[in-house]
Formats: C-alpha cells, sequence, structure tokens
C-alpha cells in the first residue's frame, strides 16, 4: 500500500531580534559559541561561526593579535604588553616561597612598572630597569655584558622574542633563581627545547588556569584573551629530573588591589 507524507510545516523564519539573542558571545575568546534554537529554547552545542554571528548580532568579533594568539611585533619593537599586576602576586603567593625581609629582586624588563607594583610587599629591595626610559626607571639593555649589582631573582615578564636570550642572561645573573612571565606556545619548539630547555631544565612550570589579559600599550581590567600564560622558574643550584609542573588556580579577585590600573 503506497504511503503519502504530508509536507513539512515550514518553520517561520525568526525575527532579527530573536537572532539576536540566538548567539552566546564569550569575551574571552572574542567568538561565539552556541546557537541557541527559538522554536524549542534549548542551546545547541557547537561552535558559530564568528562572521555569520557578528553579522546576526551587530557585533565585531574580537580579532586583535593578543586575543587571536597571532601578535607580531616588528624586529625593534619594545613588545609593550604590560603586566596585570596579580599575574606577580600570583607567582609569589602560589609558585616561589620568597624571604621578603631578606630576598632581593630585579625586574629587567620593567615597562611601566606595573610588575614592580605585584612585587611590592614580597622582596627587601626592588630593582627596575628597563631598555627604554618609561619614567622613574632605570636605563639598561639588559643583554648587554657588564658589571651588575646581584640580586636574589630576576623576575619578568621578556620580550617574546627575545625570552631564550632573558632566560641564559637572568640564569647566569641571579642568586636564588629566575621567573619568566611567558606565553605557554613558548614552551613549544625544537630549536628551544634544545637550546634553552635541555641546557637550562627549569624547576618549574606554573600555568594560569585562568586568563592573564595583556594589550599593547596599556594595562587594562576590561581587556580580555584567548592567549594563555605560564610563569616559568628556574632555580639556582642542583637540577630537578623532571621539571614540575603545577596550576595556578583563579586567583584574580583575590589579588587584585585598589590602584593596580591607574
Amino acid at each position: 500500500m503506497m504511503k503519502f507524507y504530508s509536507p513539512r510545516k515550514k518553520r517561520a523564519h525568526p525575527t532579527q531580534e530573536q537572532v539576536k539573542l540566538a548567539y552566546r558571545y564569550d569575551p574571552d575568546t572574542g567568538q561565539f559559541f552556541a546557537l541557541r534554537d527559538e522554536h524549542d529554547g534549548r542551546w545547541k552545542a557547537g561552535r558559530v561561526a564568528g562572521n555569520q554571528a557578528s553579522e546576526n548580532c551587530g557585533m565585531s568579533q574580537n580579532t586583535s593579535h593578543a586575543v587571536m594568539q597571532q601578535r607580531h611585533e616588528a624586529h625593534d619593537s619594545l613588545d609593550d604588553f604590560p603586566t596585570p599586576p596579580w599575574a606577580v602576586r600570583a607567582l609569589c603567593e602560589h609558585v616561589i616561597a620568597t624571604d621578603s625581609h631578606q630576598d632581593t629582586v630585579w625586574e629587567p624588563s620593567c615597562n611601566r612598572g606595573y610588575m614592580v607594583r605585584g612585587l611590592q610587599g614580597y622582596f627587601k629591595t626592588i630593582q627596575a630597569s628597563d631598555i627604554h626610559d618609561y619614567g622613574g626607571n632605570d636605563l639598561d639593555d639588559f643583554l648587554l655584558p657588564g658589571i651588575r649589582l646581584v640580586h636574589d631573582w630576576i623576575i619578568t615578564n621578556p620580550p617574546f622574542r627575545l625570552a631564550a636570550q632573558f632566560a641564559d642572561v637572568a640564569i647566569e645573573r641571579a642568586a636564588k633563581g629566575v621567573a619568566l612571565l611567558v606565553r605557554t606556545a613558548f614552551l613549544e619548539g625544537g630549536g628551544r627545547y634544545r637550546d634553552l630547555f635541555m641546557v637550562h631544565k627549569p624547576y618549574l612550570i606554573a600555568q594560569f588556569a585562568e586568563r592573564v589579559p595583556m594589550v599593547k600599550g596599556r594595562c587594562d581590567p576590561r581587556a580580555s584573551t584567548a592567549t594563555s600564560y605560564c610563569w616559568i622558574v628556574w632555580a639556582k643550584g642542583p637540577e630537578t629530573e623532571p621539571t614540575e609542573f603545577m596550576w595556578i588556580p583563579p586567583c584574580r579577585k583575590q589579588l587584585e588591589r585598589p590602584g593596580d590600573y591607574a
């Protein structure tokens, strides 16, 4: 017996207002992650194309270099991406044990001094220098040879393209240890593994569980990013085998202070 099927009932085309409600925007990644079926009210799993969502929602996708992990700085760039002070406090609170009454620290890529704010209260003295005069800092090209005052710790967020050289020099000069804040992608690469990590085995890698927003030219509490960061720590003395790994728990809310972004 032949069966006949009635045509499906055509769905009504959603209004513009319905479409605006259809997308979830994630400011941490700058992308739209879910689509809501306005007819049954359920969220559908899966990533939504950014262009499609942004056209419908009237929002622009966050495609900044810092967000999309495609930061390319000129060879002579100062790599001006200030560090939020709370990210430095996270290092001192969760990663390294310092004696604030005894230990000294050198921040050799201090920029506008945001990292120095985070170091205050954890060390006896802090030296802040940079190759560029940001006002108030010592002028010094950290990578040039010469006699420097010895500090217990060297802690910095180095220019990404020079991070390996900063690590080499810092490990030679620090008395107790070195901590570099780098993009997690810095851990990758056969050449870096051979020339840096095999020669100077890190004591500890501390990965941020939450994102550390950094944008060019300013320290902005409203910034977002898709770039992940970690601290790499070298301790002077016998090398450990293997390198330890830890997570830095979400701590931004607890470690931010009034005036951090002034």
